[in-house]
């Protein structure tokens, strides 16, 4: 895992490990407060809404979590937001979210 152009694990993003030989340097660069353990999971395709990957810390898991058409809305399962079905809690069911995509 060190040295292969990925960041992937917070136990090797230090000083000690050389930010895993350079590979975190652009992670640590964009998110300096994202503090979770699979740094892999950041901005890789799928919205990881636990465990603080969608957190402004960590961008929003880099984007995987950004719900089209709400840019303030943050939820755990963005693919929820005007699927048909009301979720009438927050925060689906609020104006950041569009009242869980108009579902509500």
């Amino acid at each position: 895992m060190i040295g292969n152009g990925k960041c992937d694990r917070r136990a090797y993003n230090t000083i000690e490990c050389g930010f895993e030989a350079g590979d975190c340097d652009e992670f640590n660069a964009k998110y300096p407060n994202c503090n979770v353990d699979d740094l892999g999971w950041i901005g890789d395709g799928s919205c990881n809404g636990f465990g603080g990957y969608n957190t402004i810390e960590c961008g929003f898991d880099e984007g995987d979590c950004d719900v089209p058409n709400y840019p303030d809305c943050h939820v755990y399962y963005p693919e929820w937001i005007g699927d048909g079905s009301c979720n009438n809690f927050p925060p689906y069911n609020t104006i950041e979210c569009g009242f869980d995509g108009g579902d509500c």
